[in-house]
């Protein structure tokens, strides 16, 4: 009967395979137990405040059951393909034993998850791979999932669900909708924080240490946040207070663009003078651009590296929440980062005048070539407009040689075997096609429409990167010998274009190139790193 699958009352309670608690940080938080099928709160809920819920991972939820743990490692491994899951078989046994050994990994420093950690002991035992990314979509059921239950001080449910990324979205989305609602208001807290940390404008850093985030108040338990940082004003810059932290990261990188010019405003008045050098290019230069404006580009190009609000940001920053975010603003970093900026200015001129001598000299080789592999002009117009100095960000005109020196090597491939130049055209085809069917024009190079995006975007790191990658992979193809700064293929191009979004159209599956089966690998790689800020490292960007 019915009273059969009830559990028995008299069965003993394991604490350490059902616990009461699960320990966060110095504190523990109370687990709740409910035998209720098909609904809501059936299984284990843990009930969190906000901060709570903010100090909550993946792994540790994974973890907070041991009792569940063989349970899900045994439907974990049905989920695997057959051929690895024979290996595996009886899986219950297998579960069993693997559980012991699983223990072991949830106790590092760094807690993996369980799928993280199931994967690391199978990879080896199975000799293959795997990718733990495997079992995100074979969700397990309900019962062996903690339910996270977030409340307000008045104990009233403000968001729950078993997927703690979704309830953590869920949170900071009421958050961010609060914290602006807030800041449109005529809101006494919001006008007592305007008046606490905003101020006069200034040209140089007298704000003290900002914070990342303030509490301006709570409402119905959620906090309202306000976020201090940089905005550009016509006597300078001064602190403002923004509803979220998208809106602080654009207004700081504009702040801190006019504060860094201010600050450096001698420093480029002795670079524009020195930059007149540039002259001694003679005709090379000239058949291209004219002297004035050739400095005047030079100068743009210098000043918008040297300006880079990026000089302010920690990697630590970037990793944790990307390139929107304003970067961490104290008086130490910036007084670093305008150090770092002069001692980059020192002897500039010369090296720019190298490079620019070198690509000219190609320039010129190329035009005058007899004979070059069809649509190389284009290529040559396209990387090389008459503004060029001020289109391409500073810290990629050293690598405008090599891609014209590849251009060179393509002739020549191209003269031996012009069918396969003609297989490796079709493969970046569609690449090219995406860059110009955004700029609109056909006409023009393939950098135009990147750029103009970028000026109104006020973030140019993703269209760069694609942009550029774009210019590697075609070494790549053509030019092997001569190496890429980082590894690309067309699965990396077509994820690049995917994630530019917006403006940008990925390409269509009849658009994009078929696969190699062995896929490129370029002749010489490096691993990818953090953008260059320090003229210093420019030469380990590449090595001849």
């Amino acid at each position: 009967g019915e009273d059969d699958l009830r559990p028995s009352m008299e069965t003993e309670h394991d604490p350490e395979a059902f616990p009461a608690e699960l320990p966060v940080d110095n504190r523990v938080l109370p687990l709740a137990y409910s035998y209720q099928p098909g609904q809501e709160s059936d299984g284990v809920t843990l009930r969190v405040t906000l901060a709570e819920a903010e100090a909550l991972t993946p792994a540790m939820l994974d973890w907070a059951i041991p009792g569940h743990l063989a349970e899900k490692v045994e439907l974990m491994l049905k989920a695997l393909p057959k051929e690895q899951r024979r290996d595996l078989i009886p899986l219950t046994d297998t579960a069993r034993k693997l559980t012991r050994d699983l223990a072991l990994l949830s106790a590092r420093a760094k807690q993996p998850t369980l799928a993280e950690a199931l994967a690391e002991i199978l990879s080896p035992r199975l000799g293959v791979k795997i990718d733990p990314t495997l079992w995100d979509e074979k969700s397990l059921p309900d019962h062996l999932r903690v339910r996270v239950e977030v409340v307000d001080k008045q104990q009233k449910v403000v968001g729950a669900g078993r997927d703690l990324g979704d309830v953590q979205v869920q949170l900071n989305s009421r958050q961010r909708d609060v914290s602006k609602h807030a800041a449109t208001v005529d809101n006494g807290a919001w006008r007592a924080a305007r008046a606490k940390w905003e101020g006069e404008p200034a040209t140089e850093w007298k704000f003290g240490d900002l914070p990342e985030q303030v509490v301006v108040s709570e409402h119905h338990g959620v906090p309202v946040l306000a976020y201090p940082g940089l905005k550009a004003l016509p006597a300078g810059v001064a602190v403002r207070l923004s509803a979220t932290p998208e809106e602080a990261g654009a207004m700081t990188r504009e702040g801190l663009r006019k504060l860094f010019e201010s600050q450096l405003r001698f420093d480029l008045g002795w670079l524009e003078k020195d930059l007149k050098a540039l002259r001694m290019l003679g005709t090379l230069a000239v058949t291209l651009v004219g002297p004035d404006d050739l400095q005047s580009h030079a100068l743009e190009s210098i000043r918008r590296w040297v300006c880079d609000p990026a000089r302010m940001t920690d990697a630590k920053t970037k990793e944790k929440h990307g390139e929107k975010i304003a970067p961490s603003l104290n008086a130490d970093r910036l007084a670093r980062a305008l150090e770092g900026t002069k001692q980059d200015l020192r002897g500039l001129v010369p090296k720019l005048g190298d490079w620019l001598k070198e690509i000219f000299t190609l320039r010129l080789a190329l035009q005058t070539a007899k004979q070059s592999y069809p649509g190389m002009a284009d290529d040559l117009a396209a990387l090389l407009p008459a503004d060029f100095v001020q289109r391409t960000p500073f810290i990629r005109l050293q690598q405008l040689p090599r891609y014209l020196r590849a251009m060179q090597v393509r002739t020549e491939k191209w003269k031996r075997d012009p069918v396969k130049d003609a297989q490796r055209t079709t493969e970046l085809a569609p690449f090219i096609a995406a860059l110009r069917r955004q700029s609109g024009n056909t006409s023009k190079g393939a950098g135009a429409k990147i750029q103009a995006v970028a000026k109104i975007s006020g973030d140019t790191s993703a269209l760069d990167d694609f942009r550029w990658l774009v210019e590697e992979f075609k070494v790549s193809l053509f030019a092997q010998e001569l190496g890429t700064t980082e590894p690309v293929s067309v699965v990396r191009l077509q994820r690049a274009l995917e994630e530019l979004g917006g403006g940008f159209t990925a390409l269509s599956s009849s658009q994009a190139a078929p696969l190699s089966p062995k896929g490129i690998t370029p002749a010489t790689t490096a691993k990818k790193t953090a953008p260059l800020k320090s003229l210093s490292s420019l030469d380990q960007l590449f090595r001849k």
